[in-house]
């Protein structure tokens, strides 16, 4: 199974997604790239539609997963500061299934 480096980063125009292999030199190949629109769900660094926020992340995740072809065990993400506390809210809804 391959190894991939997976990120994600929350701003507030757009979310972007990111994969790549880390190279024997060091260097990372970036293998793929998905974005979603940011403007439904955070404006100046606030989360205000967190259940919108929680379908972006998810469409990138699905997103870089098909142009993988493999699937995603971790993913890295990078929040600013304002939205960190909402950040761990909606990680713990999707990740325990716990209704909105």
């Amino acid at each position: 199974m391959a190894e991939f480096i997976v990120a994600i980063e929350l701003g507030s125009s757009k979310i972007m997604g990111i994969a790549g292999k880390k190279n024997l030199d060091g260097s990372i190949s970036v293998l793929a790239v998905a974005k979603e629109d940011a403007s439904q769900c955070i404006r100046k660094g606030v989360v205000y539609n967190i259940d919108k926020t929680g379908q972006c992340i998810t469409s990138i995740i699905n997103k870089l997963k098909k142009q993988l072809k493999y699937e995603i065990s971790q993913v890295y993400v990078g929040v600013e500061d304002n939205l960190y506390v909402a950040f761990v809210t909606l990680l713990l809804r999707i990740f325990l299934q716990i209704p909105s």
